[in-house]
């Protein structure tokens, strides 16, 4: 041991020990633990160049932990986390584990730390770091987007916002007489509040109300989803992001095309939607045509 560590523990001053935390998503963090964590949340403080990042994370999405490198259960963490914590120094902002496709991005700051410490941020662009198929029901296929939106000030930090946000699905058809023919398939709007940009990025369901992907066999499985956000204060905001509405599966495909159906017996799914599947127009080309 050390001379200075020694002098440490033999005057009685509580050693710091830094835990690293694993969510469901697979994104791995490493800190010390804030004393803000409470029954709802972990908060990990990271303290790097002068600057202190502090990041929640609830409890029931952590898989694994570890202490100073010895593996802990999540439950035993949460039991602890009193006698662990620390209040560290006073940091620039609160951060949050950054969301996929947004690196080093961290979470809009409370109302007091905002007042105190961050520059009034001025909205620079709108991003979509998650786009993808969601299952909304008990039945197996998909009927939903699942969307994720940050809208990112000057300053590179996302920003809690106030407005309203419209989405459009836009899709292509084939065959037809003249070629791929584009239109628009779905279209979502609603409210939004600052609330839901507490962790730096806003959730939002979008389920399918006039498409089903996987009894349309005429459209396409990639689609484009266009959303718009207006900010109170801020102005107008728009980006596009590809998205899937019908997931690759060779297998599904054939019993399609040799079955009439994709899916097996056994399997629970919705009904057919605007075609009927011995049409042959209503017959879905194979993906490797």
């Amino acid at each position: 041991m050390h001379g200075g560590q020694a002098r440490r523990v033999q005057e009685g001053v509580p050693r710091v020990e830094q835990v690293v935390v694993e969510d469901r998503a697979g994104r791995s963090l490493r800190g010390f633990i804030d004393s803000r964590s409470d029954d709802d949340a972990l908060w990990l403080r990271i303290e790097e160049g002068g600057i202190t990042l502090r990041v929640p994370m609830k409890w029931e999405d952590i898989t694994t932990a570890s202490i100073d490198g010895v593996a802990v259960a999540a439950a035993g963490l949460k039991r602890r986390h009193a006698s662990l914590g620390t209040a560290g120094s006073a940091g620039l902002f609160s951060a949050t584990a950054s969301p996929p496709g947004m690196v080093g991005v961290a979470s809009a700051p409370t109302a007091g730390e905002a007042a105190s410490t961050r520059r009034k941020a001025r909205a620079r662009n709108l991003e979509i770091p998650k786009a993808k198929l969601t299952n909304l029901d008990a039945d197996v296929e998909p009927d939903g987007i699942c969307l994720e939106l940050a809208l990112i000030g000057d300053d590179g930090l996302p920003m809690p916002v106030r407005g309203s946000v419209r989405a459009r699905l836009y899709g292509e058809r084939w065959p037809q007489a003249g070629g791929p023919a584009f239109s628009q398939l779905e279209e979502w709007a609603e409210p939004v509040r600052e609330e839901a940009f507490q962790l730096g990025t806003a959730a939002f369901t979008l389920p399918f109300r006039s498409t089903a992907p996987e009894w349309e066999f005429d459209l396409m499985p990639d689609a484009i989803l266009n959303v718009e956000l207006g900010a109170f204060g801020h102005g107008n905001f728009s980006a596009s992001t590809p998205v899937v509405v019908r997931p690759f599966n060779p297998m599904r495909d054939d019993l399609q095309l040799w079955r009439n159906s994709r899916f097996f017996p056994a399997e629970m799914h919705g009904p057919p939607a605007r075609q009927r599947m011995d049409l042959p127009a209503g017959r879905w080309m194979h993906w490797t045509w």
